[in-house]
């Protein structure tokens, strides 16, 4: 292990003693070398210390260590073993055995902790997206409103080529600002294609105001950014590739003169 460890629960892991292997020997050769892991296994080895303080003892059967201890020493003299070696080993086994109950608990409420904390950044997450998404709306409101509350803002009624479509649009632009909105009843364009919006100038080729289609549907409406000062003298929807292109190529969908 080269690098930090991925996640910051590697080191309460560490801390229990549960990393082994060639990750454990991987990450003690990282810490001599990495001041802030070498911290946050410090920090770690705290949070266990709190929370075995925090467990509530566990305490044996009464009498169930000396039987134990009875009759090993018993079996020990029959195979001719050390007696004081053999307790000395039960002995850390016994605390060991005590122990356990501890650690697994330490390893549980640890896990419990992890969760808790992704379930906790996931609603952050998810809260910081929709604040943003909030604040998208406002702003574009805001802009809106702007727009239709200007005296130089102009209007352009969009409709179908064909008098028999029903499908129609409208643009409100405003040349000093810079800023068109355009909002239509077109449906959902065939896939890999595009419905592109276009400003018709006084002289000059159409420009591009941008592409949309991909979540088009009932009220649709997007804002778009401009060159400012461009006099338009109609706007016109066109179908496209998608990405949309230069010029307008494909057939017209939607067309009206600016009022």
């Amino acid at each position: 292990m080269s690098a930090h460890p991925q996640y910051d629960e590697f080191f309460d892991l560490y801390a229990l003693g549960v990393i082994e292997g060639v990750e454990c020997d991987e990450f003690r050769a990282h810490l001599a070398t990495c001041d802030d892991c070498a911290r946050k296994l410090a920090e770690a080895r705290g949070r266990m210390a709190e929370l075995s303080f925090a467990m509530a003892p566990v305490e044996p059967p009464a009498g169930a260590k000396e039987k134990l201890l009875r009759r090993v020493r018993e079996e020990t003299k029959q195979a001719g073993a050390s007696v004081p070696q053999v307790e000395r080993s039960i002995g850390r086994s016994w605390w060991a055995l005590v122990l356990a109950p501890v650690t697994l608990a330490l390893v549980i409420a640890t896990v419990y902790l992890w969760n808790s904390n992704n379930r906790l950044a996931e609603q952050i997450r998810g809260e910081h997206a929709q604040m943003q998404s909030l604040q998208h709306e406002l702003e574009e409101a805001n802009e809106l409103m702007n727009l239709e509350t200007a005296h130089d803002t102009v209007s352009a009624k969009l409709m179908p080529m064909k008098p028999e479509e029903h499908d129609h649009g409208q643009v409100l632009y405003n040349p000093r600002m810079g800023m068109a909105f355009y909002t239509g009843t077109l449906p959902p364009p065939p896939r890999n294609m595009t419905y592109q919006l276009w400003l018709v100038p006084m002289t000059g080729n159409p420009i591009s105001a941008g592409t949309f289609g991909e979540e088009i549907g009932p009220g649709y409406h997007m804002m778009m950014k401009m060159p400012p000062g461009i006099e338009a003298k109609a706007f016109a929807v066109t179908m496209e590739s998608a990405g949309g292109v230069p010029q307008p190529q494909g057939p017209k969908m939607l067309v009206g003169p600016v009022s």
